[in-house]
């Protein structure tokens, strides 16, 4: 709650959503980026570091946008749904958890990554046997010999108006230019 409240204070006209997990070391930050360089990826960083956090890694990803004319918005009951995994040492055990979570039914998409040991699925509960998500996920992950040491379901703009939630979460803001993941963990004391 303290990541939370730190960048919410900081960033109050430019997070969009957020969402942190001191069990995976993850936060998940969506802003919206300006000219001003009020809200910057390194400024978000330098803002948990202040507050006594280590951001040790930061996965970008920036949204673009190229359609020219206006289409309706479509509403989906996508699922996303984070692992942390444990025992991934390389290349080769990433796309071990990669390739057997697409095989899994109503998949659409799997980002793991090696450096913060998370794997995040996007699922449709609609398509296929997904009654038991995220639990076959997880066991997929620990058949073929990996921990799951945290499961999390991201809220999603679909969601939260399913739910009718206040809270903040993912969205589809076509102004919310970054999508930021960090690894942050509490700082190590001196002895």
């Amino acid at each position: 709650d303290a990541v939370k409240k730190a960048l919410w204070t900081a960033f109050p006209n430019h997070i969009v959503a957020l969402s942190v997990s001191l069990a995976t070391n993850m936060a998940h930050v969506e802003f919206r980026r300006d000219d001003s360089a009020v809200c910057t990826t390194q400024l978000i960083a330098e803002e948990i570091e202040d507050i006594g956090y280590d951001v040790t890694d930061i996965l970008v990803t920036t949204r673009t946008t190229t359609a020219t004319t206006k289409q309706q918005p479509t509403t989906t009951n996508m699922v996303v749904v984070e692992l942390a995994v444990g025992g991934m040492t390389c290349s080769m055990c990433s796309s071990a958890v990669h390739k057997a979570l697409c095989g899994m039914p109503g998949v659409k998409s799997v980002n793991v990554s090696l450096s913060t040991n998370v794997a995040r699925i996007e699922y449709d509960p609609n398509v296929g046997d997904t009654n038991n998500y995220p639990k076959d996920l997880q066991e997929m992950v620990e058949d073929i010999g990996y921990d799951v040491n945290d499961v999390i379901t991201v809220p999603t703009v679909a969601a939260a108006q399913n739910n009718n939630s206040t809270s903040r979460y993912y969205s589809d803001d076509p102004e919310a230019g970054e999508r930021i993941v960090l690894h942050v963990e509490e700082e190590e004391e001196e002895e």
